[in-house]
């Protein structure tokens, strides 16, 4: 269980990494909602974005992506300590 509760922080901490690193354009954070879902098909024909939306979502799930691969690891370390018990 807690492998899985490291897994999902980690990737969590990721993704809010990668949206402050990645998700800022000219100066302005994108709006999360626009990273988050893709646009409706209905929008097809509605003005280009000046900026590669795609990558940016993609660099962001990225740094997710590696957030939960870090967080799986450190939960497999951390969960196969044992204590040492003194003899007596």
């Amino acid at each position: 269980m807690k492998i899985i509760a490291y897994t999902l922080l980690f990737a969590v901490i990721g993704l809010i990494a990668g949206y402050l690193l990645y998700g800022i354009v000219d100066g302005v954070f994108l709006d999360p909602r626009h990273i988050l879902s893709s646009p409706p098909a209905s929008d097809a024909d509605a003005a280009p974005l000046p900026f590669d939306l795609e990558k940016i979502r993609t660099r962001v799930y990225a740094a997710g992506l590696i957030g939960a691969v870090s967080g799986l690891l450190f939960g497999f370390l951390t969960s196969g300590k044992k204590k040492k018990q003194a003899f007596s």
